[in-house]
């Protein structure tokens, strides 16, 4: 088989002269939009395979040009740039090369993106051989270092402090920016070590270009579903076996108490999937997360159904006497760890988005249990629940509407009440300005199902129509993703 022809490359570097004709050569070809193909090929064998093969970026091309010619010594060996240089241009490199000249691989790759590079390539290169270089206060295009937003992210401003950043990748590899001002000009900061050449002069700013700006708008639009919380508290039926023995039931009427009180299938029904989710582990009958867990604030503690149940459903006892131990368990394992967890989702969402809205997703029985307050029947289809200081009118109108045009009876916090939101973010609970600011970011609405509408409650199995209630929920949710958009804040 005869030898490779590298007639369609573009000669890197004649290595037959440092060995009399039996060195080697290395050949150059651009083969991607951002990709080059370096071959060694040493002329003492006519092995057709005998040659070595690497792709490279820009950057990890630079660093093999460079390191190269580092091995060569190319002191005997440098060549004067084979590209005309500015005023400023010749003045700096009289400065960094006394001696005038570059190594050979360098100004073989000079002359190789003369012809088929960029002008941002050309820069990287030009940097690399201290031909350039960047100001520390100097703006760079966007485009020209080939900038691309990758996501939302944030950035560690001081030690536990945040402010929302952009992930990007760009020629001196990937880093983040903060959001452009006005002008268009953001910080840019580059993570040490994500290139192969550590670069002495690295862009500290750049000018986003319209390209680049509809980057970061579309990045942003898709991360607006992630201000979108789900709070699911009352979907489980799981009481770990580790707490049976708290319990004073059989398990048949433990069974019943879950078919009575348990939203059964509210995981599947509300379909959080491809958003943020906290969904409760285990059954409310052991920790209700979304009761106050303090009885003196909790108005169910009265009915022994507090965020440690004591009775069931029509007031019997339902567990044994816990110690102070045992309950403080139950609230720092699961009820501290569920409010932890959206906290957590909320203050990424506003540090994203400037906003959060949590969806407290719950279904109910058509006929009212002994336990509940209101004992009006018939009932709704759909009851919402809303928080008088973080629920907009807004958002309230938006549920409604959409729920009233499908044909669904609506009513306004009855039977059921209120909405979740975790204390760290619980507007009438804060009382300086700065607190009552980051509150106002969160808002909160509840959405209540009736569970004739999907299973059969007196077997717990679903039924036909469960599909197209699924389907019908999962349609509101990128209407509320419209509504954050209008609601939240958006650079670019």
């Amino acid at each position: 088989m005869r030898k490779r022809s590298f007639s369609d490359c573009v000669l890197l570097f004649d290595g037959a002269m440092l060995h009399g004709g039996l060195g080697w050569r290395e050949y150059i070809k651009r083969t991607g939009e951002h990709i080059w193909t370096v071959w060694y090929d040493p002329l003492d064998s006519d092995d057709a395979y005998l040659y070595e093969r690497s792709e490279y970026d820009i950057s990890s091309l630079i660093t093999y040009v460079l390191e190269r010619d580092l091995w060569l010594e190319y002191d005997s060996l440098g060549e004067f740039p084979c590209i005309s240089l500015t005023e400023q241009e010749q003045e700096y490199f009289e400065y960094k090369h006394p001696g005038g000249t570059i190594g050979p691989h360098m100004n073989s790759l000079l002359r190789h993106l003369l012809k088929h590079g960029n002008e941002g390539e050309l820069l990287m290169v030009k940097i690399a051989a201290e031909i350039t270089g960047i100001a520390a206060n100097e703006v760079v295009d966007s485009d020209l270092i080939n900038l691309k937003i990758l996501s939302v992210s944030r950035k560690a401003i001081w030690k536990g402090v945040y402010k929302k950043a952009f992930e990007i990748s760009s020629y001196f590899g990937k880093g983040q920016i903060y959001p452009p001002g006005g002008n268009g000009i953001a910080p840019l900061f580059l993570y040490s070590g994500s290139n192969p050449y550590y670069y002495n002069y690295q862009p500290n700013y750049v000018k986003l270009s319209e390209r680049a700006k509809k980057e970061l708008k579309e990045v942003q639009r898709k991360n607006v579903k992630y201000s979108l919380i789900f709070h699911i508290p009352h979907a489980s039926q799981d009481i770990p076996n580790t707490y049976m023995d708290q319990f004073l039931l059989r398990y048949e009427e433990l069974y019943d108490e879950h078919l009575r009180l348990v939203d059964r299938y509210a995981d599947e029904l509300f379909d959080p999937s491809g958003y943020h989710s906290v969904i409760s582990p285990v059954s409310r009958f052991l920790c209700d997360v979304e009761r106050f867990s303090n009885d003196d604030e909790e108005p169910m503690a009265r009915v022994g159904m507090g965020a440690v149940y004591l009775n069931t459903t029509d007031g019997k006892p339902l567990r044994r006497d816990l110690t102070k131990k045992e309950r403080d368990h139950l609230i720092e394992e699961y009820h501290r760890k569920n409010e932890r967890s959206v906290e957590l989702y909320q203050g990424e969402a506003i540090l994203s988005n400037g906003f959060a809205l949590i969806i407290d997703c719950h279904t109910f029985p058509s006929l009212p249990l002994p336990c509940d307050e209101n004992q009006a029947i018939p009932r709704p289809d759909i009851c919402i629940g809303t928080d008088e200081d973080q629920t907009s009118p807004q958002v309230v109108e938006l549920v409604t509407n959409y729920f009233t045009e499908l044909g669904y009876s609506v009513s306004m916090n009855t039977p059921y009440a209120g909405t979740y939101i975790p204390r760290k973010y619980l507007l009438r609970k804060k009382k300086t300005d700065v607190a009552r600011e980051s509150a106002a970011k969160v808002e909160s609405i509840m959405i209540e199902v009736n569970r004739a509408l999907y299973m059969d409650e007196q077997t717990g199995e679903k039924l036909p129509q469960f599909d197209e209630l699924q389907n019908r929920l999962r349609a509101l949710w990128p209407l509320l993703e419209q509504y954050i958009i209008t609601r939240g804040r958006f650079e670019g």
